[in-house]
């Protein structure tokens, strides 16, 4: 496969994988702090409200999914991707933490969240194509790179 080919396909699979990582530890999170009876959750307003009066637990669950979702996205990307520059791990890390900010900015989220939930996504952005290389560059010294 060429390395367009492959930074197409990392940057694909990464979003996905860091998506639904994310998803499933938000839902976890959401299980254990539910939101009260009878909230319609199709309300725009009722989940403003709902996310302005959340628990810091909850805050801080969603926190850890953004990190380990995004954690998990360029460890995809960048391992699909391969050895060179990494290209779909950049974007993806970029594109969750835009996602991150458009988020934290149209919902009222606690002061300190605004400024963790972003560093989380761009954390583990960072820390998942650190990973990746590192193990791309063993492969490589043992001969067994992917290509």
């Amino acid at each position: 496969m060429s390395s367009i080919g492959r930074r197409v396909l990392g940057l694909c699979a990464g979003l996905l994988v860091g998506v639904v990582v994310i998803g499933a530890i938000e839902a976890v999170g959401h299980a254990a702090f539910p939101p009260p009876a009878g909230t319609d959750l199709a309300d725009r307003q009722a989940r403003a409200e709902l996310i302005a009066s959340a628990p810091a637990g909850l805050s801080l669950v969603t926190a850890a999914a953004w990190l380990v979702g995004s954690l998990a996205a360029a460890l995809l990307a960048r391992t699909i991707e391969g050895p060179g520059r990494a290209v779909a791990t950049t974007i993806a890390g970029t594109l969750l933490v835009l996602a991150g900010v458009s988020n934290v900015v149209a919902l009222p989220y606690p002061a300190w969240f605004r400024v963790l939930g972003p560093a989380a996504l761009a954390a583990g952005s960072l820390a998942g194509g650190r990973l990746a290389g590192l193990g791309l560059a063993r492969r490589s010294k043992a001969g067994t790179s992917p290509r």
